[in-house]
C-alpha cells in the first residue's frame, strides 16, 4: 500500500509487454488501485491504465465512479495508439490533488482533472499496485496475454529526517489502530470502571485463535493446562489481523520492532515440568499455522506464515509450580534489529511450543505481552 492524497505527487510506473493487439472482451487495467475480492476482480477506487478493445486509456475511480480520458491517439495527435507486439513500453501515472496525468515511455498521452467538488482523484489515502486481466461482456476476440517486467513506486514532496514509522507515529498515533478501522489501543480486553477485564483461560490451537485468546498486538493470556496444548505442538497464543486497505480505511503496513512477555502461575500447576519455545509467525493469509504458499500472481492468492523464533523469551514452569510464582524465563523483551514488516490483510501471531516431561493436566498460566509497533 503506497500513500496518496494531498500535494504530495505519488508516481506509478509500470513496465509491461502485449503480446498482441487489442481483441474484443478482453480488459487489462493496471495501476494503483483497490481491486475487487472476487472476479470479475472490477477496480474500486484508484488511478490507472485500462487496455481493451476500443484502445488505450487513462482512468481515475472514486468509489466506483470512474472519469476517462479519451483512447490515447498517436503521437501526432490523430489515430489511435499502438504498441509494437512483445515489447516493453513503460507506462507512467501521476496523481496530486490537482490532476492525474498518463505517460508512455516519457510522452504525456493524457490528463484529468481532479473532480469538482473533490479534494482527490480518487478516495483511498493509500493505494495497492494492481494489474487485472478479465474477460468480460463475451468469449476473448483471441488470445492476448501481458508480460510485466516491473513495477515503480514514486512519492514526491515530502522530506524525512526521522524513519517513516517515527513520522507515523506522529500522524496516526503510536499504539493505536488506524482510522477508518478499530481506533484506540491495540490491547485485547474489555475495559469497565476503568479496569481492563481479566480473560478467561483457553487452550491454544494450532488451526485458529482459540476463543478468549487475544486478537491483538497487546494484552493477557490466560492458558488452561487442563487437556491444554499437547507437547511438541506449535499452538496460537496471541493473533492480530493487519486491516486491509479500501477506499474507507487506510491500508498500511505494520513494522514491528520487537516484543515484551512475562508470566505468572494464577492457579497451581499439576504435572511438569516443562519449558515453552516461543516465536512470531507472520504473513500468513488464513489464521491457521498450516496455511499453504500458492503461486505468486495466481487468483486467489494465499502465503504461509513467515517464522521469527524467539530464544530469549523461552520459558520454564516447574513440577507442581505453586500459585503466584512467576513463570522463569532468560529474558522478558527483544528487539530486532531487522524489523518485521507484515502487510494489509495478513496476520501476525504469538506461537508456542512446549517440551514436558511429565504431562501438564491442571493449572492456568498468566502472561501478558506487547508487540512494539508502528504503521508505515
Amino acid at each position: 500500500m503506497f500513500p496518496v492524497g494531498g500535494t504530495q505527487t505519488t508516481i506509478c510506473e509500470t513496465s509491461v509487454a502485449f503480446s498482441a493487439q487489442p481483441t474484443a472482451n478482453v480488459v487489462f487495467d493496471f495501476g494503483l488501485f483497490q481491486r475487487g475480492a472476487t472476479t470479475a476482480f472490477a477496480p474500486l477506487d484508484g488511478v490507472y491504465f485500462r487496455l481493451s478493445s476500443s484502445g488505450l486509456r487513462g482512468v481515475i475511480n472514486s468509489a466506483g465512479t470512474e472519469t476517462t480520458t479519451s483512447v490515447f491517439p498517436l503521437s501526432g495527435g490523430t489515430g489511435t495508439f499502438v504498441y509494437a507486439n512483445n515489447a516493453v513500453n513503460r507506462y507512467l501515472i501521476q496523481v496530486n490533488n490537482v490532476s492525474t496525468s498518463f505517460w508512455i515511455n516519457n510522452f504525456k498521452y493524457g490528463e484529468i482533472p481532479t473532480q469538482v467538488g473533490a479534494n482527490f482523484a480518487c478516495k483511498s489515502q493509500a493505494l495497492p499496485w494492481s494489474f487485472r486481466h478479465a474477460i468480460v461482456g463475451g468469449a476473448a476476440g483471441s488470445a492476448l496475454q501481458a508480460v510485466v517486467s516491473d513495477y515503480r513506486i514514486f512519492v514526491r514532496g515530502e522530506n524525512f529526517d526521522d524513519t517513516l514509522g517515527a513520522v507515523n507515529n506522529r500522524v496516526l498515533g503510536s499504539y493505536q489502530g488506524l482510522s477508518g478501522g478499530t481506533m484506540g489501543q491495540l490491547v485485547a480486553g474489555t475495559v469497565t470502571s476503568g479496569t481492563l477485564v481479566k480473560p478467561t483461560a483457553a487452550v491454544p490451537l494450532n488451526t485458529s485463535l482459540a476463543a478468549n485468546l487475544p486478537a491483538s498486538l497487546g494484552g493477557r493470556i490466560y492458558e488452561a493446562l487442563t487437556a491444554g496444548l499437547a507437547v511438541n505442538t506449535d499452538g496460537i497464543f496471541a493473533s492480530y489481523t493487519v486491516p486491509a486497505g479500501s477506499s474507507t480505511v487506510q491500508g498500511r503496513r505494520l513494522r514491528v520492532n520487537g516484543i515484551k512477555l512475562s508470566g505468572f502461575v494464577s492457579t497451581v500447576v499439576v504435572g511438569g515440568p516443562a519449558n515453552t519455545e516461543w516465536y512470531i509467525a507472520f504473513g500468513h493469509t488464513a489464521d491457521s499455522l498450516a496455511t499453504a504458499e500458492s503461486t505468486s500472481m495466481a487468483s486467489g492468492t494465499t502465503k504461509a506464515p513467515r517464522r521469527i523464533m524467539l530464544p530469549e523469551l523461552t520459558t520454564t514452569i516447574t513440577a507442581a509450580q505453586a500459585v503466584d510464582t512467576r513463570i522463569s524465563q532468560i529474558q522478558s523483551e527483544t528487539t530486532f534489529v531487522n524489523p518485521i514488516y507484515v502487510n494489509p490483510g495478513e496476520r501476525i501471531a504469538l506461537v508456542g511450543n512446549r517440551t514436558a516431561t511429565a504431562a501438564l493436566t491442571a493449572g492456568v498460566l498468566s502472561m501478558s505481552y506487547q508487540f512494539d509497533y508502528s504503521w508505515e
